[in-house]
């Protein structure tokens, strides 16, 4: 049974940008654990938005639902300091951002922000585009990048998605026994033709 081999997965937020016909399109879902989480201080962002600055790995993506502002508190992460060569691109106006509870990520800095109240373990999905960007444009480096809590993480996939554990693990197990059965056909036949 395979249910042994797949390990508990956090629940972590995952972030998946890729290019498309209208821009790049950042997609975000999941939820974040805050135990033992380290704050920090708090920040206020005003309005919806989204923004990157790859060269520093920040992105900002806030949802605003209520008022014209929102305020957030800073957790401690730890990660890669950057995901490109691009700096400050924003985007400013009411559609920004839609979903339903926003964040900043300041990578380099180490920081995060969530919305103040935010609830541990709450689910969390958004979607922006920057129309009529592309990778290069915004200086995004495809791959996969990795930010840490004490108790979750934080991932960034810039490019194609990677197939989920499981299937790869389907994929390993279906490969390994087509070899076993190819393997005893090989020893089969050479048993019967001596």
């Amino acid at each position: 049974m395979l249910t042994g081999l797949i390990s508990n997965a956090h629940a972590a937020l995952n972030i998946v940008m890729v290019e498309n016909a209208s821009g790049v399109t950042i997609s975000y879902s999941g939820s974040i654990d805050l135990t033992d989480a380290n704050m920090i201080g708090l920040a206020s962002f005003a309005g919806n938005f989204s923004g990157l600055n790859p060269s520093s790995a920040s992105l900002a993506l806030t949802v605003v639902t209520s008022g014209t502002s929102i305020d957030s508190v800073a957790y401690t992460i730890t990660g890669p300091a950057s995901f490109g060569s691009g700096t400050n691109t924003f985007q400013f106006n009411q559609l920004a951002v839609t979903g339903t509870e926003g964040f900043s990520l300041a990578g380099a800095a180490g920081v995060f922000f969530l919305a103040e109240g935010y609830a541990s373990g709450s689910m969390m999905t958004g979607v922006t585009t920057f129309m009529g960007a592309t990778f290069a444009s915004l200086g995004l480096t495809p791959g996969t990048y990795t930010w840490l809590l004490p108790s979750d993480q934080i991932n960034m996939t810039i490019g194609s998605v990677p197939l989920p554990g499981a299937a790869l693990l389907f994929a390993q197990v279906f490969a390994a026994g087509w070899l076993v059965q190819r393997r005893k056909k090989r020893i089969g036949a050479i048993h019967h033709g001596a």
